[in-house]
């Protein structure tokens, strides 16, 4: 095990993320009329999810979706939604969180069932972003999103901690993020 992020590292990026979001939302000349909802994709992201949501210094919208998309270990099949939000996101702004950002399978099917539900705008908010992500949808591209925001880059590599769980579905409790 190699750790990548020390339990430091992540504060202060969450921190950063979290006053971004809150910029981003209340003082521009956008500024939307509701408060800032969050849909948290369980179960990887509920460390970040939480984290971050106590960074943000005003009122959340909190709410989750549990989403399956990974077959057996290491090997992404079609995505499942197994619950959905119970939050009318109706002319909200949303904003998705995930653990990370790998293909954007996940997220792309995620941000499509969403739309479904009329937002007004969809934000997309993840702790990892893969490098050179294999996927053939790029959210940081998409003019749909409104804003992406990402706390760090990794290379190919499987990693645990921080909610990131292995194999074995263990490992998550850990507050530094390691590769294995």
């Amino acid at each position: 095990m190699k750790e990548l992020f020390t339990e430091k590292q992540i504060k202060n990026r969450v921190k950063d993320i979290a006053s971004d979001i809150h910029f981003n939302h209340y003082y521009t000349p956008e500024h939307p009329s509701n408060p800032i909802t969050i849909i948290g994709l369980l179960t990887g992201a509920f460390m970040f999810y939480t984290d971050l949501v106590r960074n943000i210094p005003t009122t959340v919208n909190c709410d989750f979706m549990r989403v399956k998309s990974y077959d057996k270990p290491k090997l992404q099949g079609t995505v499942n939604i197994i619950s959905d939000i119970t939050t009318d996101i109706k002319d909200h702004h949303i904003y998705i969180l995930d653990d990370i950002f790998d293909t954007g399978n996940t997220m792309k099917a995620v941000v499509e069932y969403l739309r479904s539900k009329e937002p007004k705008a969809i934000s997309i908010i993840t702790l990892l972003k893969r490098k050179n992500s294999k996927g053939n949808w790029d959210p940081f591209d998409d003019p749909a999103i409104y804003s992406t925001h990402y706390g760090f880059e990794i290379d190919n590599e499987w990693v645990i901690g921080y909610g990131l769980d292995d194999e074995s579905g263990h490992s998550r409790n850990f507050n530094q993020i390691y590769s294995i």
